[in-house]
C-alpha cells in the first residue's frame, strides 16, 4: 500500500483533489501502480477521472489499462451536466486512442449523444473541442466529432466562436492546412483570423492539445 495517500491534505492553495492529481502526475510514469492507488482515492469525480486516465495512459498491460479507463469513464459519468461529462471524459478518450481501445467508437458515440442534451451551443462547443483534441489521431472519429463541433459553432452567438474556430484551425494545420484555411474563413475578417494565419505561417501552436501530464499545446 502507498502510505502517503492518506497524508495528502488540502494545501490552502489547492483542494485535496488537485493535490492528489498532481501526485498522480508525478508517479504515473515511474510508479503507475502507486499512482493508481492515489487516483482511486480521489473523491471528486472530475479529478479522479483525469487521474485514472493518466494512469491508464502509462500502463503497459492492455487488460489493466482498459479496466482503469473504464473506471475513469465511470467517474466522468457521475457528473450531471452533459458538457462536464464530455469535457472530462475526453481525458479517458485520449488514453483510449493511444491504446487502440476496442470500446473507443461506442464511447465517442455515447458522448456525442450526451452533448445533445446540452441546450447551450457555447457549452456544447467548449466540451466538443476537448473531445476533438482527444480523438484527433483517429481520422474517422476526428471527422465525426469535427462535424458536430462545427454545427455547434454555427449556432453560437458569442465572443468564444472565433476563439474555438482558431483552436480547430491550429490543430488541423499540422496535417491538413487546406482544411485549416477553410475553418479560418468561417471566422470572417478580424484580429483573431489574422492572428491564426500568422501562427500557422510560423508553425506555432499547431496540432491538438496534449492531455498528459497536463492539458497544453506541444512545446515543440
Amino acid at each position: 500500500m502507498f502510505g502517503n495517500v492518506s497524508q495528502v491534505k488540502h494545501t490552502g492553495l489547492y483542494p485535496v483533489g488537485v493535490s492528489k492529481r498532481n501526485l498522480v502526475s508525478q508517479l504515473a510514469l515511474s510508479e503507475p501502480l502507486k499512482a493508481l492507488e492515489v487516483a482511486r482515492s480521489i473523491s471528486d469525480p472530475w479529478y479522479r477521472c483525469q487521474s485514472l486516465a493518466h494512469v491508464a495512459w502509462n500502463l503497459e498491460d492492455r487488460k489493466q489499462s482498459e479496466k482503469v479507463i473504464g473506471e475513469a469513464l465511470a467517474a466522468a459519468y457521475e457528473h450531471d451536466e452533459p458538457n462536464r461529462v464530455v469535457t472530462v471524459a475526453s481525458w479517458a478518450v485520449r488514453a483510449m486512442v493511444k491504446k487502440t481501445d476496442r470500446g473507443l467508437s461506442s464511447v465517442v458515440d455515447r458522448l456525442l449523444n450526451q452533448i445533445q442534451r446540452e441546450a447551450n451551443p457555447v457549452r456544447q462547443a467548449d466540451a466538443l473541442l476537448f473531445l476533438f483534441d482527444a480523438v484527433f489521431y483517429d481520422p474517422r472519429l476526428r471527422e465525426l466529432v469535427l462535424g458536430v463541433l462545427l454545427r455547434a459553432c454555427d449556432q453560437m452567438n458569442s465572443w468564444k466562436r472565433p476563439l474555438i474556430l482558431s483552436n480547430i484551425a491550429l490543430a488541423l494545420a499540422i496535417d491538413d492546412p487546406a482544411r485549416a484555411s477553410q475553418i479560418i474563413d468561417l471566422m470572417g475578417q478580424g484580429r483573431m483570423s489574422r492572428k491564426t494565419r500568422r501562427e500557422i505561417a510560423t508553425r506555432k501552436w499547431l496540432g491538438p492539445h496534449e492531455f498528459f501530464p497536463y492539458y497544453a499545446k506541444p512545446t515543440s
